[in-house]
């Protein structure tokens, strides 16, 4: 209160010199918009994240097969060659995107500033993936540069007046009136122009998008519709909540637990290590009390072991575990994710989990067998891998099934599942009763459950 005009200029000069531009409030990570590297956002939360740059080219980007630290130097050799690399712009692709509370936009441009068309990264795909439905939505050019030179300008204009301005009331003492009402008056008209909307460019028209031909569809989806075509319209196009199972979550609890010791960074496998995971999966998962949880660790007690000893004696070098693929099927899409594949000698061979009972010959196994034929043609199609065969796991049971079919048989399923896809594409769900009726979801919905 007693600080007279050239102090108060005195004081804004230095804060100004601070380069302070912030007001008392929230700390400064939350207030507008943060601008950050992966590296930097490690440890912090945001409501809203947008993950830019998601291209192949950039993400995971070219092998870096040099380091400026000597392997002599370090506690341990740094792991080289493309697979290193992939799996680091991996972790810091999941770091990135597990930094958003609410909101997560993942972006990536359709082309470089030369022209040359940029395919989206491998992990996009994976995140659309996991997401059903999810997929790549144009958005247009970017903003003209005219109207953030504009933005910039007016900035530039008001920080150059605010400085005079300063100057003229900083010198204490005797100043002239006349010089300090004209440096108010621009600062003021100054200000006006940099709170005032730029005029906005001029937008060409944009042909609205055409409708791409076909769905996606995932592979679980196909299979829920060739069983019955009402059950696939129920969960996925109506979709009316599933009812409550702890057996659903019981699988889930598995899933997780063989994920995570049976994994290709994981300690050596061992039978208990994988037992003690599944009970703490089954208490995270709230079933571990059930009828369902008690029996199934109970049963893991005995199989587990044995699964574990099992994957050990075959020699099997697991290169990968929960490996998401996206598969052409004609003008159609389907996506899965295949929970293990495994190197055995120069080949490749998937593994599929299974947390019930083997079927009986008949409509459930001709099903397996169909979700493993596209898994090998999404293998091959996704990442190259031409796998030898693929295997059916039943943890709880012990059983194993394995196909191994030739090209032919695989491009039969492919057409099967493509037939699938038109008929869900048309829009046909009449309900199919049968088998799968036993265990419906929304058997009390189904007009045909009295038939």
């Amino acid at each position: 209160p007693r600080a007279d005009v050239p102090g108060i200029a005195r004081i804004l000069w230095g804060l100004a010199e601070l380069e302070y531009r912030g007001e008392a409030g929230a700390p400064p990570e939350r207030r507008g918009v943060q601008v950050m590297t992966v590296h930097a956002s490690k440890g912090l939360e945001f409501d809203a994240v947008f993950v830019v740059g998601m291209t192949h080219r950039a993400w995971p980007g070219r092998d870096r097969t040099r380091t400026d630290i000597p392997d002599a130097l370090l506690p341990e050799a740094l792991p080289r060659g493309p697979a290193a690399q992939l799996a680091e712009s991996r972790r810091l692709a999941y770091v990135a995107l597990t930094r958003a509370r609410r909101v997560l936009v993942l972006s990536a441009v359709a082309a470089s500033e030369r022209g040359v068309p940029q395919r989206p990264s491998a992990f996009l795909e994976d995140a659309m993936s996991a997401v059903p439905g999810a997929g790549l939505a144009d958005v247009g050019e970017a903003p003209e540069r005219g109207l953030l030179e504009a933005v910039g300008e007016a900035r530039a204009a008001f920080e150059r007046v605010a400085t005079e301005a300063a100057r003229v009331t900083a010198g204490g003492g005797a100043c002239d009136l006349g010089a300090v009402h004209a440096a108010a008056d621009a600062l003021v008209r100054a200000r006006a122009a940099a709170l005032a909307p730029p005029a906005r460019p001029v937008v060409p028209d944009v042909p609205p998008r055409p409708a791409r031909p076909g769905i996606t569809c995932s592979v679980t989806a196909v299979a829920r519709y060739r069983r019955c075509p009402l059950q696939y319209r129920y969960a996925h196009v109506d979709r009316v909540p599933p009812r409550a199972d702890p057996v659903r979550a019981v699988g889930t609890a598995a899933h997780a637990a063989l994920e995570a010791v049976l994994a290709p960074d994981a300690p050596p496998p061992d039978g208990d290590a994988l037992v003690r995971r599944f009970a703490g999966e089954l208490r995270r998962h709230r079933v571990e009390a059930t009828v369902q949880g008690r029996h199934a660790l109970a049963l893991a007690r005995e199989r587990f072991p044995a699964l574990v000893a099992r994957t050990v004696r075959g020699g099997a070098r697991i290169a990968a575990v929960e490996r998401a693929f996206t598969l052409a099927v004609g003008p159609h899409r389907v996506h899965g994710r295949i929970d293990r594949v495994d190197r055995h000698g120069g080949g490749f061979v998937l593994v599929d989990y299974k947390t019930g009972a083997p079927p009986p010959p008949g409509p459930a196994e001709e099903e397996g067998r169909l979700v493993l034929r596209t898994y090998l043609a999404g293998a091959r199609e996704a990442w190259g891998v031409v796998a030898t065969g693929a295997t059916l796991e039943y943890v709880f049971d012990g059983a194993v099934k394995t196909d191994s079919p030739d090209g032919a048989e695989v491009a039969m399923a492919i057409e099967e599942v493509r037939g699938t896809l038109d008929d869900i594409s048309a829009g046909r769900h009449e309900p199919r009763p049968g088998w799968v009726c036993r265990s419906c979801d929304f058997a009390l919905l189904c007009p045909a459950r009295d038939r």
